[in-house]
């Protein structure tokens, strides 16, 4: 569970990352998001007796077969990153039921939809988002096509991801806080944790704290565009020494201006993501 779980943040970083390029190639969403998805529930894309891809019928070829005991026992239709899975639907339901498959899948890399098209009108067994549904959830979902939970598909229970507890505290997205900001609310106290869209889960104390974690989180995707300026204004957000900075944070080797009010704080921590190629929406807030 635990490396399905890294698995999907890693997934999310890329449908940000190259968000576009994935948007117009099917070929490229396969490689990116899908195979290593499959791979990690257990279907050996090596090996013809589990997984058979462009598999040949009468009324077409879906993406894949998943086979179970050398029987394809889940076809799965992948379109570009997305695209409107409604429109191949129906497609895929008859790829299944003029082959006696039981189980159909469609997914742009980001949504999963699983269909028991054994019961009438085609069941929906379970439908995940991974932007939007939280990781462990997200990871619950996908269990129902787990290789070694063959021959049913079906949706795990909760208790897989998590036992019972409290509700969770609060909270607000990066982009949420921003706009608030924006519209002259007041905060008295910052939140107490941010959450990354890997995964990652970091204590916030203070106000820059959390533009600290955003700008930790995206140096990797800003590397060539340092020196980083705001859009407005001539004092440097990252630079490679300290230099009229006024209070400056070492982040690796190189250095983040961290003194701005609250509002220029997050809004400075929105626009990193955004030359990153990622979204605040998607960078979660305790409150």
């Amino acid at each position: 569970m635990r490396s399905l779980i890294e698995l999907i943040g890693r997934l999310r970083e890329k449908m940000q990352k190259f968000r576009n390029e994935l948007k117009r190639s099917e070929a490229l969403t396969r490689y990116v998001l899908v195979d290593p998805m499959l791979k990690e529930l257990g279907w050996d894309l090596d090996d013809p007796m589990k997984v058979r891809p462009e598999f040949v019928t009468e009324t077409g070829k879906p993406d894949y077969a998943l086979l179970w005991e050398g029987s394809p026992r889940i076809m799965v239709e992948v379109k570009p990153l997305e695209s409107d899975l409604e429109k191949a639907r129906s497609k895929g339901f008859e790829y299944c039921w003029q082959n006696k498959v039981p189980y159909y899948v469609i997914t742009d890399g980001r949504i999963w939809k699983a269909y028991n098209v054994e019961e009438l009108g085609g069941r929906e067994v379970f439908s995940a988002d991974l932007l939007r549904d939280t990781l462990g959830e997200a990871a619950r979902k996908l269990l129902a096509l787990w290789y070694p939970a063959m021959p049913k598909v079906e949706a795990a229970p909760e208790q897989i991801v998590k036992p019972p507890s409290p509700p969770s505290p609060p909270g607000i997205t990066l982009k949420e806080l921003h706009e608030k900001l924006r519209r002259g609310e007041k905060f008295p106290k910052p939140p107490t944790a941010i959450c990354l869209p890997d995964g990652r889960r970091e204590i916030v104390k203070i106000w820059k704290d959390i533009f600290i974690a955003v700008a930790r989180y995206c140096l990797p995707h800003l590397k060539g565009k340092v020196p980083i300026k705001p859009r407005y204004g001539e004092r440097i957000l990252i630079g490679r020494s300290s230099s009229g900075m006024r209070t400056p944070r070492r982040i690796n080797n190189l250095w983040l201006e961290t003194n701005f009010s609250v509002k220029d704080l997050i809004r400075y921590s929105c626009y990193l993501l955004e030359l990153a190629e990622m979204s605040p929406e998607n960078v979660y807030l305790e409150l």
